[in-house]
């Protein structure tokens, strides 16, 4: 049986940290993302920076905030006709 001895608390502390690196560990393997859904992910953060570089296009045409938001709105009352 091991020995509690404060001669064993470096061995015990090393043995502590491997449990919850190899712990970690196990749960980073558990948590790899497919190829397939990485790729759809990068997918949508792409299209959310071509949306706000469209906006910002959008709005340096138009001029101002005021005029963007109008042309948003009539474009959103056209999609529903």
């Amino acid at each position: 049986m091991p020995s509690n001895h404060i001669s064993n608390e470096p061995y015990h502390e090393w043995l502590r940290k491997e449990a919850k690196k190899k712990e970690f560990e196990d749960l980073q393997k558990e948590m790899t993302i497919p190829d397939e859904v990485d790729t759809i992910l990068k997918g949508i953060v792409k299209l959310q920076a071509d949306r706000d570089e469209l906006a910002a296009m959008l709005a340096s045409a138009l001029g101002n905030k005021r005029n963007l938001t109008k042309f948003i709105d009539d474009w959103h009352k056209s999609k529903r006709s």
